[in-house]
Parts: structure tokens; sequence; C-alpha cells
């Protein structure tokens, strides 16, 4: 799987890869299929639940760009963090992507 946002990457039983990058206060998933092209993000639904030291917390995701989606606000984040992304686009089952920040 192919990181190009310097974030982590993750494949759901679809085949889909989710990368998670958060940086500057925002969090930001970018979208691919299997072989590596660009998901759009138009009418996709996400969360991402954040578990870290003990504490949950989960943050709505809105289409930002071609084929990513955005959070923008307070969260907390540290190294060895969990994240679970659930991801619904129209008519379609949601995915689930599992991450570990570094």
């Amino acid at each position: 799987m192919r990181r190009e946002h310097e974030g982590v990457v993750s494949e759901a039983s679809s085949g889909n890869t989710a990368e998670l990058s958060p940086a500057g206060g925002m969090l930001m998933v970018y979208l691919r299929d299997h072989a590596g092209a660009s998901i759009t993000s138009n009418g996709a639904l996400g969360e991402v639940t954040l578990l870290s030291g003990g504490a949950k917390q989960v943050l709505p995701l809105a289409p930002s760009g071609d084929n990513a989606l955005l959070e923008e606000g307070s969260y907390q984040a540290a190294a060895g963090s969990k994240a679970v992304l659930k991801l619904t686009f129209p008519g379609k089952s949601a995915e689930l992507f599992h991450f570990v920040l570094p």
C-alpha cells in the first residue's frame, strides 16, 4: 500500500485503501481503489473514531476535494493512538479501515 501524503494507509475488505494524515490540527483522509486510482469523496459519509489514552473521540468527516475527506477541529491523538474509519458511499455498505498512528 502506497503512502502519498505522509499518513498511515489501511485497506478495507473491498480492496479500497484510505490514507489517514493528521497534520496542522486537521485529519485528512485520502481514498483510492485497489488499483491505486482516486475514488471520489463526493456523497461519501465518514467518521473517524480515535482511541487514545483511554479516551474515545468520534469525529465526523466532510468531503474535501476530489478524493479526500476532512475533519478540522480539536482532537487528541498521540503516537500509538488507534483510529477506525467508517466510510459509506451512496448505495453501498459501510467500509471499515483500521489505523495505528505513528
